[in-house]
């Protein structure tokens, strides 16, 4: 296991895969659990890939959790995911830093290639 798989691992050491795992539990809305949903504010425009640093603390916290638990899915479940795995771990990487940061952020293609820079949402 390489370093940097290390280092993931154990940031989040509670981790539990629910990748192979079907419905589990029913959705929740979340205006039950208090967390708003909140848009990215975009500080810097400029042509190219998107930077966590163009946009504001409230998303950089964000992007950066999510960007922390879809490393570790990759060390824990595999680093060559074929497209479908990729899409689902982030999504539940998405979900974990919800959980995370209690902020339910708007998810963008932009946001999305910060966290996954292979994954185009379509």
């Amino acid at each position: 296991m390489s370093v940097l798989c290390l280092r993931y691992t154990s940031l989040f050491s509670g981790y539990r895969s629910d990748v192979h795992a079907k419905r589990q539990q029913e959705p929740v809305e979340e205006e039950d659990q208090g967390i708003a949903t909140v848009k990215a504010q975009k500080l810097t425009e400029h042509e190219g890939r998107p930077h966590t640093k163009d946009y504001d603390d409230v998303t950089q916290e964000f992007v950066t959790a999510a960007i922390d638990d879809y490393r570790v899915r990759l060390c824990a479940e595999g680093p060559m995911p074929n497209h479908p795995q990729e899409t689902t771990f982030m999504n539940a990487s998405w979900t974990k830093a919800t959980q995370i940061t209690g902020i339910n952020l708007a998810r963008t293609p932009q946001l999305a290639k910060l966290v996954s820079p292979i994954l185009i949402m379509s």
